[in-house]
């Protein structure tokens, strides 16, 4: 048997990182069954073919987990934000997910989602220093 050696902390690889992600990507699989894994992403665009919002995430065990949405401050407040949760939100449908969840920091943002029918299901206090980082979910029908 190889003797294992342990590395210090630092800043990894890419491959490194992928090596660990197949390997609890086998692990989810074997426990729970195959489930999809696909990163997806959605963007508004202005006339130009600039991009002026945008939202990412992830489609893993059942979730879709929001990595991020983003919308350019002259097109706040007119519904793009809407528009773009509207669309994953429909898209995770179709994949079969039954929940989407989301951590902000940002309470007009922890507002916007709470208007999109999004509940607080667990909060960290002073993460970052100084902030509360809240975790919210969706179920989808």
């Amino acid at each position: 048997m190889d003797s294992l050696h342990l590395t210090p902390v630092s800043p990894p690889d890419e491959s490194e990182i992928q090596a660990l992600k197949q390997g609890l990507i086998g692990f989810n699989d074997a426990v729970a069954g195959s489930m999809q894994h696909e990163t997806v992403a959605c963007f508004l665009k202005n006339d130009q073919d600039e991009i002026v919002g945008g939202i990412a995430g992830e489609v893993k065990l059942g979730w879709l987990h929001v990595d991020g949405i983003w919308v350019d401050e002259d097109q706040r407040r007119c519904g793009a934000g809407t528009r773009l949760l509207n669309q994953l939100e429909g898209y995770a449908h179709t994949k079969g997910a039954h929940g989407i969840f989301i951590k902000t920091t940002n309470y007009l943002a922890l507002e916007f989602y709470q208007q999109h029918s999004y509940e607080v299901f667990a909060k960290l206090e002073d993460m970052p220093p100084g902030y509360v980082s809240f975790f919210l979910k969706k179920e989808l029908n």
